[in-house]
């Protein structure tokens, strides 16, 4: 769909989606709840789940744009032709609904969404952009939004995602991105998460790289009282590359807890990861990245960087980067810091007319940086004054 709209779901008439729903309520079902004895959600504080959480149903709003002649956007409700055979192929092939039970709730739930597919050998020079608002005034609201992201094999394109909402009450948005780079396709896929501080933000991501394939995920994380970030992701041909990169700002009493499993599946892949935390206030980061070089894997290369900025004592950050190597002649390295700011830095600041507070701001701008020079123009600037509207430097 050229140009700007909304798009708003309505019941579906696929078969296909009545079934995929169906099986997801069966799921779900089966699976308990997970608590803080569960490995994978042991930072993340779940207690409003066991405090009568109602889980009421809400829609979410998403807004498209696209300069451009190709229609790429289709409603996940209303799907037909080719993108009813893309979501036969793949919905649901990267996170199952029995990965887990907020897996499950999506898919039990999933009418809200999108289908986004470039067709094979088209190079957007325009981004595809999408913003998903899930903003409610009903407390205990629920959200249930689902991406499938299919790069076709040879095609080059930018998706931009803007996420936002919230209220007054407490509510919930539980998020599921499929994200398939064919063969020699590139994407690069920048997220913005700036969702209310009341809302409890579980996000999960799935990835596939096919043969030449290059993906590189930028996750710009600002917003939400909980954002629980799962990101499972394969290199499952040889010469794919990921890079992921993310910035994140936690202040007040906001909880980030990622995680990222990267498999090297075939030769000769490689993975950058770069993850800064910024963290104030009573905040705190978590964040656990394995890199797992299978049996076979030759020839590949993972990096791995965790860096932590504390901005009080309060802040609280839990750096766990590993590696899994299976395989012989690689390279795998990985690093992780976290601190607080450099003391001569904020004296020379502050020789210079410059107060504690804007020197903190300053200086915390300039820790994140780094994460946007990955980027290129004019993402890398646009980036760069996100932060700076973030941190409210001039």
């Amino acid at each position: 769909m050229p140009g700007t709209g909304a798009m708003t779901t309505t019941a579906e008439t696929s078969p296909l989606l009545q079934n995929f729903r169906q099986q997801g309520r069966e799921t779900f079902e089966c699976l308990p709840w997970p608590d803080s004895k569960h490995d994978i959600y042991k930072r993340s504080d779940l207690r409003f789940l066991r405090n009568g959480f109602s889980f009421i149903p809400q829609k979410t709003m998403i807004q498209t744009s696209l300069d451009g002649p190709q229609s790429v956007f289709h409603g996940l409700s209303d799907l037909s032709g080719a993108s009813l055979e893309i979501a036969q192929k793949h919905l649901g092939s990267l996170l199952r609904a029995d990965h887990g039970k907020f897996e499950a709730f999506n898919a039990a739930h999933a009418h809200d969404g999108l289908v986004v597919a470039v067709p094979e050998g088209i190079h957007l020079k325009k981004p595809l952009s999408v913003s998903w608002n899930c903003a409610t005034d009903l407390a205990q609201g629920c959200f249930f939004p689902r991406l499938l992201l299919v790069a076709g094999p040879g095609s080059r394109s930018i998706y931009l995602e803007r996420w936002n909402g919230g209220g007054a009450h407490p509510s919930m948005v539980t998020s599921v991105a499929e994200i398939v780079i064919e063969d020699g396709a590139e994407l690069l896929y920048v997220i913005n998460q700036n969702f209310g501080h009341r809302v409890q933000n579980l996000a999960f991501q799935g990835i596939h790289l096919g043969q030449g394939a290059k993906l590189h995920l930028f996750h710009w994380e600002h917003g939400a009282g909980l954002r629980h970030l799962q990101i499972h992701s394969i290199a499952q041909a040889p010469e794919s590359e990921f890079i992921l990169t993310g910035a994140v700002l936690a202040q007040n009493r906001q909880t980030f807890d990622t995680r990222v499993n990267h498999t090297h599946q075939a030769a000769r892949t490689t993975c950058n990861m770069l993850w800064k935390t910024a963290l104030k206030d009573h905040a705190r980061g978590s964040f656990f990245g394995l890199l797992k070089i299978a049996a076979g894997a030759d020839g590949s290369q993972a990096y791995q960087a965790i860096h932590n900025l504390h901005l009080s004592a309060q802040a609280q950050s839990i750096p766990d980067p590993r590696l899994e190597i299976l395989a012989n002649d690689v390279i795998a390295k990985h690093a992780s810091t976290a601190g607080y700011l450099d003391e001569e830095q904020l004296f020379y600041l502050n020789s210079r007319g410059i107060g504690d507070e804007e020197a903190e701001r300053i200086l915390t701008s300039g820790f994140l940086q780094e994460t946007a020079g990955r980027l290129e123009s004019p993402w890398r600037d646009q980036m760069l004054q996100e932060f700076k509207e973030a941190l409210h430097v001039d």
